[in-house]
């Protein structure tokens, strides 16, 4: 599980440069979705950021998005 973390914290840093959110990777080891309303709950982001990570995040084959 380690290494796939360590795996995610890089692919994140590459997409999201200086706003990589370690927060952020925390939480998408502890919950299986992850939702615009919930990055603004746990405030490791405003609606808008949040919403431009995860598109990133989908772009990058980081994660997928159901809808």
């Amino acid at each position: 599980m380690l290494l796939l973390k360590e795996e995610f914290e890089k692919k994140m840093k590459e997409v999201l440069g200086a706003s990589f959110s370690y927060d952020l990777l925390q939480l998408m080891f502890v919950l299986p979705y992850l939702k615009i309303e919930l990055l603004v709950k746990k405030k490791i982001a405003h609606r808008q950021t949040a919403s431009a990570w995860l598109k990133k995040f989908t772009d990058a084959d980081i994660i997928k998005k159901i809808d």
